[in-house]
């Protein structure tokens, strides 16, 4: 069985992986498909007066996407953005963006189908800006078929725009302010994430099917390893002597038997014996107080026997690596270690 496990390994191994894409910080906030959330984001970047420094960048790529190259020859300048407009009937218009001659209304879908009343909206531009040009757009992931638009408005797809902005974006960059920049680099990839296929790494998908069977028994010994640690775990815990004074004793994530000392002077040390697959190990640190961990530690009797030769990283000391106890030590050997060391520090 553990050649076939061997060999499974082996196959697993050179299957390529998929490189999986980085959240981005919209998406770790948990906002990406919230249309609010975009048409906030679009009507700061399509002010030409704010303070992201990027003037009419949002405007002018617009404008290509629908053929307006004329209106891109000039600098654009904005003086008001409003959002969720309400019209008469009630019906709230997601972005409206008027300028000196233009006024541009923009319904903003991420996944929602298009139920919304473009009549309605239609006729709320034409009364309140009668001597504007009237530009209306359906901005959404997909785009909408032309049996769905009506009153003048069209479709513009996300990728088509975002892909716009990127294009000019060079000679824009300059004179923008850095973090407003970033921002928009993280608005743009979580957009492009949205429309991104789902990509299944078919080889991955095919070694798990054809080795199911093998792969339920690996993961049952797998268990078993576990079950065995744990046990080893309790064994060195009914070991331990008792210790006086404030120690508190406990189990972290069913493989690391704690010790947290709080001393004298408020300062809470931790010793950690933790069992894993690589072997067992025994670190000590500082869990909490205001000191440098390693001048504390080294006043601490157990290190005054045993001064401190390495301190590989200013966490914890490690006195006994997985190479030094490996998985077959036995329970005795490993909880005297530990008991001496218990007891040097607690003295």
């Amino acid at each position: 069985m553990i050649e076939i496990f061997e060999k499974l390994l082996l196959d697993f191994q050179k299957i390529p992986r998929v490189k999986e894409n980085q959240p981005t910080f919209i998406e770790i906030a948990g906002f990406p498909h919230y249309e609010n959330v975009c048409s906030n984001i679009l009507s700061f970047y399509f002010s030409t007066y704010k303070s992201h420094g990027l003037k009419d960048l949002f405007i002018k790529s617009l404008f290509e996407c629908i053929g307006e190259d004329d209106k891109t020859k000039t600098q654009i300048e904005i003086n008001n953005i409003e959002r969720e407009v309400s019209t008469n009937k009630g019906n709230r218009l997601d972005i409206v963006i008027e300028s000196d001659s233009f006024v541009i209304g923009i319904e903003n879908k991420i996944w929602a189908n298009l139920y919304n009343d473009l009549t309605d909206y239609s006729k709320h531009l034409d009364k309140h800006y009668k001597e504007f040009e009237k530009i209306k757009i359906v901005l959404s992931i997909n785009g909408v078929s032309e049996d769905k638009l009506c009153c003048g408005f069209r479709s513009v797809k996300y990728s088509d725009f975002l892909n716009r902005v990127k294009y000019n974006l060079g000679d824009y960059s300059l004179n923008a302010e850095t973090k407003y920049l970033i921002y928009l680099i993280d608005f743009i990839n979580t957009i492009q994430n949205l429309t991104k296929p789902n990509i299944m790494n078919k080889e991955m998908f095919e070694f798990f099917l054809e080795n199911q069977d093998v792969l339920d028994d690996l993961f049952e010994e797998r268990d078993k390893l576990n079950n065995e640690i744990q046990n080893m775990i309790l064994q060195i815990r009914s070991r331990v002597d008792e210790l006086s004074g404030q120690v508190r004793q406990w189990v972290y994530q069913k493989c690391n038997l704690v010790h947290d000392f709080t001393m004298s002077d408020g300062i809470i040390v931790a010793v950690d014996c933790i069992i894993n697959l690589r072997g067992l190990e025994i670190k000590v640190w500082v869990r909490s107080g205001n000191v440098t961990n390693e001048n504390y530690l080294n006043s601490l009797l157990y290190f005054k026997e045993n001064p401190i030769i390495d301190y590989p990283s200013n966490h914890w000391i490690q006195i006994y690596k997985p190479q030094d106890m490996p998985f077959s030590t036995p329970i005795e050997e490993v909880a005297g270690k530990l008991n001496h060391i218990l007891q040097r520090i607690h003295y």
